[in-house]
């Protein structure tokens, strides 16, 4: 399907009238302009080329040896030779970015990032000597390429047009082979566009062969393939001109042309491609200097397996924007990136052509399995078979075969019934517990989510789904398993998404890269078996594309760990849980939790006991500075702390460890020490860790800055544990670690007006994590973090709804310090749009509910006194000084100046202000004053 793309049209026009007379490029020569984006005319002022027709030739030239040499470690001259060349093409580019976006204001923020909208950015004109600058290789003042922010640049002769060029249900290929070629497009049409089922295709192995084919076609194919060889002294393309080029393939949708030379033949401009799009060819995609074998049978396997292949976008332009931005990415030193040149006259609709996309991965779907009984089949018309068309096919020809086969026997069957027959006994409606599922995806509107239990047979996990269940859904079905790593590895390379897959990367946030790498495939479906509810709030969270449709078959509940019940803060039956625990061979993975559950429950002396049973020194040494920092009864002296981590004492190192020991006296010497243990004896996961505890702490004494530094440290090292080992798994305390860090970084930017975009970005990266594992307490803080960043944006109907979910999750998780935290961000937002009603009855109803709390006398009045001075805020803001005033006097409370916090000195000021102050000596009049002695000199 075609995505719409906002679109700017530039027509660049000779002032004096196009008089087709054929003119070298020139940077003296000046082209008038005309902008149009989005149907609005924009004035604009005059484009001059930035190169001349010499300049032309040498940037073709080093065009041409980039695509000529390939990475070699034996010639590594010619690589740094291939870099430069192809640096000073990128500085070309950018230079046609810079005059484009010299017309004005509207074409520059054109061509700036637009927050992720699809953009196409059409040059029209009839002057061939500016078809051969490289318009598709612009790139922006950092040196970035503009189609990597999905920004198709195409080309056009004639008046571009929004209306869409529409295909039918079928296409039909000519393939047209030069002589001498080395096939290197094939692999591409024979495994993909041959298996596709939508394309009939015509093999004209020679070009006369095709000469004789298409004479009798009145439009041409819908894709014309052509692999030949280009000549640039004869400006021909496997022997044929550029004018009769056109002639003879009539006027393709789309024209491929794997050829060198075939965009541009001559430094006027008169290339093969130009001539075929000026004849009505819609697409042409064309290369202005040598193309590679190599790159010729990467961007044909890419291109065609997109829009045709398993991923069946059906939208060819995208494609290329794809290919384009691969290229640049890939193989940067080549600059195939800049070779490419795209014209179109209009956008292609292939959204009639079936999707027919495969079921993968293709181990977890039972091609064999017959329906029982037959699949309810879609809504179609009366004169419609139920069956599947012809075309009808999966990922792989046996897939084919075994769906037309179970089909055909249910066909098969239902004849003998008519026959009168007694047919073979089959199981009934009530029986199939697949039927229901059927059902649910045949009724299932695209970007739907639902959820059901699944069938019980998906509890052994060899279970396969039956072929026909899926049968009703005609785009692509993704089978995802489990809530440890739902994405196996077979999933990815059954779509071709396996080398793009980043390193090192998490479960949580490999779906989010997944979904949107499928966004743009042919509908897809994805059942997700073995479910739980929580992957309905994670769907929530990370807000998939609407192109997504889901079907979340829920599974037994899984069996609960102490890490996962110290996640969903449910602290009682972790607790209980601790209890089971046995003496021995118990990893500190589980002690970890385990500390959690009984430190987060205020019982520090039973969190000690899990502490004295760690075997990692670095583990203990990031526990014991955890509880440190969360009451100063905690900490011990020297000679407790010795006899408490005694066994880390003993050994050949024993004085060492004892003068270590002696320096540990607040939370960030334990943090420190824990982050520079030898090698040997680390990990990279609690080095990370450690990191993140003492910029935490440097984050709550004021120090952001370098606060911040320990963050990208911690980040950067926990990005770095490749789950492999065991200091570097991704287990609960990874995990853990990474929302925590991330959150606490888009906490300390939430502030800053400048830094929200990357705050943001931080804190979805942070609930991706918490939803998928289902952190409720640390889900409730990034909540928190995000109405704090809705508030300094000034967006303030966000920050409320934002401190209410947050608040409304640290009730649920008994967190009231938390609460207390989200509701002084309520107040905020409140005084922000001056509703002081609503304050004054928001702090009335927090004095209410917290006094019904079990919270201790201290922390009661704390909160209270926290809430009055609302109250009084409230007041003040209303101008009602005197209800202010009460209000602060009767929270005040006289302590050392040192002792005060920021709330403190706010009541000082405030009740400075508004104290009415009697002066118990009445000053003299100035009148009656003694006169000042004049100073004599």
């Amino acid at each position: 399907m075609s995505q719409y793309r906002k679109t700017a049209i530039v027509r660049l026009v000779l002032p004096s009238g196009d008089s087709g007379q054929s003119l070298p490029l020139t940077t003296d020569r000046a082209y008038g302009v005309f902008v149009t984006i989005d149907g609005k005319d924009s004035p604009a002022g005059y484009f001059r080329s930035p190169i001349n027709d010499d300049q032309w030739r040498d940037f073709r030239n080093k065009l041409s040896s980039c695509n000529t040499v390939r990475p070699s470690v034996n010639d590594p001259a010619a690589d740094d030779l291939a870099f430069r060349n192809a640096m000073a093409i990128q500085d070309l580019g950018t230079a046609l970015f810079v005059a484009l976006s010299g017309l004005n204001k509207e074409t520059a923020a054109f061509l700036s990032p637009d927050g992720g909208v699809a953009r196409r950015l059409v040059i029209q004109t009839q002057r061939t000597e500016l078809h051969l600058l490289p318009w598709g290789a612009m790139c922006d003042g950092d040196g970035k390429l503009l189609a990597s922010r999905d920004l198709s640049i195409v080309q056009s002769w004639d008046d571009f047009s929004d209306a869409q060029t529409v295909t039918k249900s079928r296409l039909t290929l000519t393939r047209v082979q030069g002589p001498g070629t080395p096939n290197a497009t094939a692999n591409a049409v024979t495994q993909v566009l041959t298996q596709s089922g939508v394309i009939d295709m015509v093999n004209a192995q020679t070009l006369a062969a095709a000469t004789d084919v298409l004479t009798e076609a009145l439009t041409g194919p819908d894709i014309l393939h052509v692999e030949a060889h280009g000549d640039d002294t004869t400006h021909q393309v496997g022997g044929v001109s550029s004018t009769r080029f056109a002639q003879q393939y009539g006027q393709p949708r789309m024209a491929m042309l794997w050829s060198c030379f075939s965009g541009a033949a001559n430094s006027w401009g008169d290339s093969p491609a130009l001539w075929l799009h000026r004849d009505g060819a819609a697409m042409v995609l064309s290369f202005q200097a040598e193309l590679h074998v190599l790159d010729a049978a990467s961007i044909s396997q890419g291109f065609y397996g997109e829009v045709f292949g398993p991923a069946a976008s059906r939208d060819p332009e995208t494609a290329l924007v794809h290919a384009r931005g691969t290229k640049f990415t890939e193989a940067f030193q080549n600059a195939c990136w800049a070779s490419m040149t795209v014209y179109l006259r209009s956008p292609l609709d292939l959204s009639a052509l079936p999707l027919n996309g495969p079921r993968v991965p293709t181990s977890q779907w039972d091609f064999a399995a017959l329906a029982s009984p037959p699949p309810t089949p879609p809504a179609v018309a009366a004169t419609e078979t139920a069956l599947p068309p012809p075309s009808f096919s999966y990922s792989t020809p046996q897939a084919q075969s075994s769906i037309s086969v179970a089909l055909g026997d249910v066909a098969a069957a239902g004849a003998q019934d008519s026959a009168g027959e007694q047919p073979a006994a089959t199981a009934t409606v009530d029986d199939d517990p697949w039927v229901a599922v059927e059902k649910q995806i045949c009724t299932m509107q695209p970007g739907s989510w639902k959820q059901m239990a699944e069938p019980p047979v998906l509890a052994d996990p060899a279970a396969q789904i039956p072929l026909w269940v899926a049968a009703g859904w005609r785009g692509n079905v993704i089978r995802l398993d489990g809530s440890v790593d739902p994405i196996s590895r077979e999933v990815l390379s059954d779509l071709g998404l396996l080398k793009s897959l980043p390193a090192n990367i998490n479960a949580a946030e490999k779906l989010v890269w997944f979904f949107g790498k499928i966004a743009r495939f042919g509908a897809p479906l994805i059942v997700w078996t073995n479910s739980e509810p929580l992957h309905i709030e994670f769907l929530k969270t990370i807000a998939p594309s609407p192109a997504l449709t889901f079907l979340l078959l829920i599974g037994p509940a899984p069996e609960e760990t102490l890490p996962g019940l110290v996640d969903q803060n449910r602290l009682d039956d972790a607790r209980a849980f601790c209890e089971t625990l046995p003496a021995d061979t118990v990893s500190d993975e589980v002690l970890s939790a385990a500390y959690y559950a009984c430190v987060r429950g205020v019982q520090p002396e039973q969190a000690k006991q899990y502490l004295n049973r760690l075997t990692s020194f670095q583990e203990w040494l990031l526990l014991t500075g955890n509880l440190y920092s969360r009451d100063d009864k905690n900490a011990m002296t020297l000679a407790e702390l010795l006899e408490f981590g005694s066994r880390f004492v003993s050994g050949d190192p024993t004085t060492t460890r004892q003068m270590e020991f002696s320096l540990l006296r607040k939370p960030e010497d334990f943090y420190r020490l824990a982050m520079n243990q030898p090698t040997a004896t680390s990990s990279l996961r609690e080095t990370a860790r450690g990191k993140h505890e003492l910029g935490y702490l440097l984050q709550e004494q004021g120090q952001a800055g370098t606060a911040e530094a320990f963050y990208r440290l911690a980040i950067a090292d926990l990005g770095a544990c490749d789950d492999a080992s065991e200091g570097a798994a991704h287990d609960s305390r990874w995990y853990f670690a990474m929302s925590a860090v991330l959150r606490d970084l888009a906490d300390l930017l939430s502030e800053r007006a400048d830094r929200l975009d990357e705050a943001l970005a931080l804190l979805q990266r942070a609930m991706t994590i918490q939803a998928f594992r289902g952190m409720s307490l640390q889900l409730a803080y990034s909540e928190t973090t995000a109405a704090r960043i809705a508030l300094t944006g000034c967006h303030h109907t966000l920050a409320i709804d934002h401190a209410l979910r947050a608040a409304n999750r640290m009730e649920e998780c008994v967190n009231w310090s938390g609460w207390g935290k989200a509701l002084g961000i309520l107040f905020d937002s409140l005084a922000e749009t001056r509703e002081t009603a609503r304050m004054i009855s928001l702090a009335n109803l927090a004095n209410e509910k917290i006094r019904a709390t079990n919270l201790s006398k201290g922390n009661m009045e704390k909160l209270e006194r926290t809430f009055k001075f609302e109250k009084a805020k409230a007041h003040w803001i209303a101008g009602e000084l005197t209800e202010a005033r009460d209000e602060l006097e009767d929270i005040h409370r006289e302590t050392d100046e040192n002792e005060k916090g920021v709330m403190d000195r706010e009541i000082d000021r405030l009740l400075t202000f508004l104290r009415v102050a009697r002066p118990a000596v009445e000053s003299v009049p100035r009148s009656v004053q003694a006169p000042r002695a004049r100073k004599t000199i």
